[in-house]
């Protein structure tokens, strides 16, 4: 099976949240399927593909979208976002949702959020499944600096003013800290003395710096559809200082026996179901 994958951008190109759930989306993959990179730069689709499997798609053209469309095969959809801040969002934000075999949504709380604001009335091709996670590549980190002393506050994620960098830098400065940042930059916060931004470093440097600290610190201004570096922070040992919209909530109150664990759980076989219903070809 030739899957056609399309998205913005990969996690080499940004190290963001979605880039890393897609990482690990196509990392599950079983035997017998053969994933292909579909950039939004493409003139045409891949026709020798069976099926297509989307992203964040902000970037592609609408003649790319409209060829996804009429292909007339197989899509599976990962609605990471609202889609309500980019100008082919009225376009295509709910034609490729009621077109899609299946679109999945990072958390209950943005399914109902995303279906509601678009009005999209037939929810049955549409199920909330939580973003994949490789417990793997985290523990070792918390284990390590289980036995050391985490100092310092941090953050870790898109650098950008609606995440409320600003306001963590500000949380950090009153209680006497420097904010180490880490992350796609695309917001210049004024320099200051409690601010130190580390870049983008690859994931194993990154897991093991952040799991030095003590506290990391996420203010978002707009709802998180899953808020992916909270789980990550609390499984690395961080004690996490959070506020706002968070979709990782809305799990929590699903899972009322399992709580945390449950949610880790989930995210631990994420990958799988992923791969089961698109073998089967629909939520049911």
């Amino acid at each position: 099976m030739r899957v056609g994958i399309c998205k913005d951008w990969d996690i080499s190109e940004r190290a963001g949240g979605a880039q890393r759930a897609m990482q690990l989306f196509e990392r599950g993959a079983p035997g017998g399927v053969e994933l292909v990179r579909i950039p939004a730069s493409s003139e045409h689709l891949d026709p020798a593909c069976d099926a297509y499997f989307t992203g964040l798609v902000k970037s592609f053209p609408d003649h790319l979208l409209q060829e996804l469309v009429d292909s007339g095969k197989p899509h599976f959809r990962y609605q990471f976002d609202l889609w309500d801040d980019a100008p082919n969002a009225g376009a295509w934000a709910k034609a490729l949702c009621e077109q899609a075999n299946v679109t999945f949504f990072p958390s209950p709380m943005y399914m109902n959020m995303f279906l509601g604001g678009w009005h999209i009335d037939n929810r049955a091709n549409c199920a909330a499944l939580a973003p994949p996670m490789d417990l793997s590549e985290l523990i070792p980190h918390r284990e390590k600096w289980d036995e050391l002393e985490r100092k310092g506050i941090c953050y870790f994620g898109e650098v950008h003013p609606l995440k409320g960098v600003d306001m963590a830098i500000r949380w950090a400065a009153n209680e006497g800290q420097v904010l180490d940042i880490y992350g796609p930059l695309s917001y210049n916060f004024a320099a200051s003395n409690g601010v130190r931004y580390n870049g983008c470093p690859d994931q194993f440097t990154l897991y093991d710096a952040v799991a030095s600290h003590e506290w990391f610190v996420h203010m978002p201004r707009k709802a998180d559809g899953f808020s992916y570096s909270i789980l990550e922070a609390q499984l690395l040992g961080l004690k996490v200082y959070a506020t706002g919209k968070l979709g990782i909530e809305s799990w929590l109150e699903v899972c009322p026996d399992g709580g945390f664990e449950e949610l880790v759980e989930k995210c631990c076989l994420s990958a799988n179901e992923f791969w089961r219903v698109v073998a089967q070809g629909s939520v049911n």
